[in-house]
């Protein structure tokens, strides 16, 4: 890959550092080490990882609408790559946030706008981004190779050793050991089928044998039925000849109970008649012997008819008497309901001077007052919290603290550091940090000074606050003794009064109410026998007739019940003569009874019902013998086709057994070519050959001081990818434990050692490399090295350009060509 052109339009790296939106690098006839010269902040990094041919940084997270700024942004970029001039133009919306992808290959365009096609097409070309970055191209922020996991370092031994084709012998193999166990699994269902098949045969014979029994018993069922269904029928004939004679002897007793009814509806019709006629003379009886009575009664209040006169007199005396007692009671009642409303109207003005003395206004307004006073302390009280936690000052108290350790930073200073805008990024913070505390303290006192002057005025509300409600409570508790003597006299003359209210109820009131109840109840029963003796002194002329009238009342009940006797009498020998003529006909009727076959109509019923159960059966019968029929036909059918089973049987278990071995080949070959196998191997063979490129690297840039190897195994024998040094006295360390300057010589010499076996075992030529100030924390003598390591790998590499950042001048010297950047230039070549 080498660069011909680049351009970019609308980047912030690019606005910020140089002030421009656009800028357009020509790197044609550029070759060997490039350096790229400017401050800090100038657009560097962003030029040089735009060099790559990805639609991202490799430093900065997130697409690439994020570190552009306008609608048009563009990155255009040409290059040539293995005979093959390329072109690629990336068009960013930064408010929309979407991207469009172009390519030209050799002037035809390959992609024309979707990102997604252009992202493979890189990929395709130059790898995934991620090998990419972790080889070609060292960011500033790149993951060092000692901060990749095991697994991540075998993802990236698996793409730049191509191990791609391993994946694809595995998954062909696997394929194809899964359409064998395919088919070796239909064999097994059709074997699984078959085999089942045959495992009915002896049930088959079973059934085979046991239809020819029940063929056997059916046949002789249907002769024992036929037999029982001739029998039926004879049976039924006889039945029907009884049945005649019945009939016969049936009519005789109908005659009988004919004669027998007729005299039995005589009898109940003279019956009729005559209670009829007895019934008349009972109602006649009762008409008189009720009027006979009605006398009697009369009579029998003769005495009390004679005595009527003087008792009402002695009544209207005793009624005058008792109403003159009422009269009195309800005086005394009236008097006492007085007195007892008085009483109660007192005791209500006595009980509402107790409540005025609970609700008392004075004691109420006090107790507001207090809670009043206290919520206003309470506020107080939140106010003097909140000075103790002032935001301010907790503020600068942490900038303070934050500017104090940024200042504990220039005790690390490094001696050739320089000062001024060229000054490392976190030694500018140190010295700002100097600078900016005194006034920070400054601002602290004084508003500590300001908190705390309020703090006091606000202690002295809360303390005048407190004595104004010390003597509000004293008030609140006097009044409230006073309150309660005088709730206590109250209390005394209302139980005074109460006892005074009971005793007039329960002596006067209840008593004469009592009495004057009972007065009430004496008139009442005074005026109820005032009524009857009224009632009994109107009935004199009744009496008298009822005394003249009783004889001849008497005289024709006699009458009446001599003819009811006469009629009576009369009736019953007739009923006597009719009852034995009907005793006769019933005697007659019982000797035909005897004659007649009552069970002949059921015993014919069973046997019509035999007859048909017996007709029915024998089809049934039939039915089922020509079912055994079929049934032996069938199972004698499938026997034979269980013969020609067996044989195929026998056929295909030959097929299974010659698939059975084909797919444990596919399966051999697959385990091979998987992960734990041929690609294993592979990378276990890489480690040596990425240690031998990087000792190379080493033994040239800074002589034969140490080496580098990996490790494989840990101490228990567990897998591992651990870097260790080898010191030139031969003491293993590993990296972790190395100074920051080592660790970086002997990562970046692995590095561009995996880089150099990516390129031997992917075919990829990328001719290009990219690195982006990795020499900073080394000295300037092993800066000079470590630029002397880049020549030696682009020597071993093949690779015609390598383009860098330094802030070293010491090592931009040692560049074959040198980009500068200034602020509001175009880059140019020195």
């Amino acid at each position: 890959m080498i660069i011909e052109k680049l351009r970019l339009k609308g980047f912030t790296g690019i606005s910020r550092g140089l002030g421009l939106d656009e800028i357009e690098i020509d790197f044609k006839d550029v070759s060997g080490l490039v350096a790229f010269d400017g401050m800090n902040g100038a657009g560097k990094s962003t030029v040089l990882e735009n060099l790559g041919p990805y639609n991202q940084l490799a430093s900065r997270e997130g697409a690439l609408f994020r570190h552009v700024f306008l609608r048009n942004s563009e990155k255009e970029l040409s290059f040539t790559y293995q005979g093959h001039h390329y072109k690629t133009l990336l068009k960013i919306d930064s408010d929309s946030e979407k991207s469009e992808g172009y390519i030209w290959l050799d002037g035809d365009p390959v992609v024309n706008g979707k990102i997604s096609a252009y992202v493979k097409y890189m990929k395709d070309l130059f790898g995934s981004p991620d090998l990419f970055y972790n080889s070609v191209f060292c960011s500033q922020n790149a993951k060092k190779l000692s901060d990749l996991t095991t697994g991540k370092l075998k993802e990236l031994f698996s793409e730049f050793l191509r191990l791609d084709r391993y994946v694809e012998y595995e998954n062909t193999a696997k394929q194809c050991a899964n359409i064998v166990t395919g088919k070796v699994e239909q064999i097994n269902i059709r074997i699984t089928g078959i085999q089942e098949k045959l495992a009915d045969k002896y049930k088959l014979e079973l059934e085979l044998k046991n239809h020819n029994d029940q063929f056997m018993e059916l046949s002789a069922d249907l002769d024992c039925k036929k037999a029982e269904l001739k029998s039926y029928r004879e049976l039924a004939e006889n039945l029907k000849e009884k049945l005649s004679q019945n009939a016969i002897l049936q009519q005789r007793k109908a005659d009988l109970t004919a004669n027998i009814s007729r005299l039995q509806a005589e009898l109940g019709k003279e019956k009729t008649a005559v209670d009829t006629e007895i019934e008349a003379q009972k109602v006649k009886y009762r008409e008189v012997s009720a009027e006979l009575k009605k006398f009697e009664a009369v009579i029998s209040l003769q005495d009390a008819i004679n005595l009527a006169g003087d008792t009402e007199a002695s009544l209207n005396n005793q009624i005058l008497d008792l109403n003159k007692v009422v009269e009195q009671l309800t005086e005394e009642i009236s008097k006492s309901q007085a007195e007892i409303h008085r009483l109660e109207s007192e005791l209500l003005i006595k009980r509402q001077a107790v409540r005025d003395l609970d609700n008392d206004p004075k004691l109420t307004e006090l107790t507001r007052l207090i809670l009043q006073t206290q919520n206003d302390i309470d506020n107080k009280i939140r106010n003097i919290r909140d000075l103790d936690n002032d935001p301010m000052l907790r503020d600068l108290d942490r900038i303070t603290k934050q500017h104090n350790e940024n200042i504990k930073k220039l005790a690390f200073r490094d001696p050739g550091c320089p000062d001024g805008e060229n000054a490392c990024l976190f030694i500018k913070d140190a010295l700002v940090a100097r600078e900016a505390l005194p006034i920070i303290i400054a601002e602290y006192a004084e508003r500590m000074a300001v908190v705390s002057k309020e703090r006091a005025g606000v202690q002295v509300e809360i303390d005048i606050l407190k004595g104004k409600n010390k003597l509000n409570e004293h008030d609140a508790d006097t009044r409230l003794q006073e309150n309660i003597t005088k709730q206590a006299a109250l209390s005394d003359d209302a139980a005074k009064i109460e006892a005074a209210l009971s005793a007039e109820i329960a002596i006067h009131l209840k008593r004469r109410s009592g009495e004057l109840k009972t007065t009430k109840a004496n008139i009442q029963t005074s005026q109820k026998k005032l009524a009857e003796v009224k009632a009994l002194s109107e009935r004199k002329a009744e009496l008298q007739i009822a005394v003249i009238r009783k004889a001849d009342i008497s005289q024709k009940l006699a009458e009446i019940t001599t003819v009811g006797k006469t009629i009576k009498d009369t009736y019953l020998e007739k009923e006597r003569v009719k009852l034995l003529e009907i005793q006769e006909l019933v005697v007659k009727q019982a000797e035909i009874d005897k004659d007649i076959n009552h069970g002949v109509e059921t015993e014919l019923a069973i046997a019509k019902s035999n007859i048909e159960d017996a007709e029915k059966s024998v089809p049934q019968i039939e039915s089922k013998i020509a079912d055994c029929r079929d049934n032996i036909s069938k199972a004698n059918h499938e026997l034979s086709g269980m013969m020609e089973a067996e044989k195929e049987l026998e056929s295909i278990q030959a097929q299974k057994s010659e698939l059975l071995k084909t797919a444990a080949e596919w399966t051999y070959l697959k385990t091979a070519c998987s992960k734990n196998g041929l690609q294993a191997l592979e990378i276990d063979g890489a480690a040596p050959l990425i240690t031998g490129y990087a000792n190379e690297l080493l033994s040239q840039a800074f002589g034969p001081l140490f080496s580098v190897k990996f490790r494989t195994l840990d101490d228990e024998g567990k897998e591992c990818l651990d870097i260790v040094t080898i010191a030139d006295d031969g003491t293993e360390v590993l990296l972790e434990n190395l100074s920051g300057g080592q660790k970086i010589w002997v990562l970046m010499a692995l590095r561009l050692a995996m880089t150099l076996l990516s390129q031997e075992k992917s075919g990829r030529i990328y001719e290009s490399a990219f690195a982006d100030e990795l020499d900073g924390p080394l000295d300037p003598e092993n800066s000079i090295n470590f630029v002397k390591m880049y020549q030696a790998f682009m020597q071993i590499g093949k690779f015609k350009t390598l383009y860098f950042i330094s802030h070293k001048p010491s090592c931009r010297n040692l560049a074959d060509h040198i980009l500068k950047f200034e602020h509001g230039k175009n880059p140019g070549w020195a």
